[in-house]
């Protein structure tokens, strides 16, 4: 009867720390999707002010898809940014100037 408290105890626990582990990961990853995310911005920022539509182009198009392909992990640390407005307004780069 001991083993088996025992051991249903260290059951539990393993899970505790597994779960926290996962969170941990879940949330590097969603912070370096935001980090990489401010990369692309910054990146197109540099290209818009240079006039290098070309490549302004492509990374509003690669931001905008991070967005799309990951608009729940982004909500998750940033609640209050309106990020579809954020993705039609990548969008319109290439639109306007490619």
């Amino acid at each position: 009867m001991y083993k088996k408290k025992l051991s249903q105890k260290i059951l539990f626990f393993s899970t505790l720390i597994f779960a926290s582990q996962a969170t941990q990961v879940n949330a590097a990853g969603i912070e370096q999707l935001f980090s990489d995310f401010n990369h692309h911005l910054e990146k197109l920022e540099k290209q818009l002010a240079s006039d290098n539509y070309k490549e302004a182009c492509k990374t509003a198009k690669i931001a905008s898809n991070l967005i799309k392909e990951n608009l729940v992990k982004l909500k998750v640390i940033e609640p209050d940014y309106n990020w579809r407005e954020i993705k039609e307004v990548l969008l319109q780069i290439p639109k306007d100037h490619c």
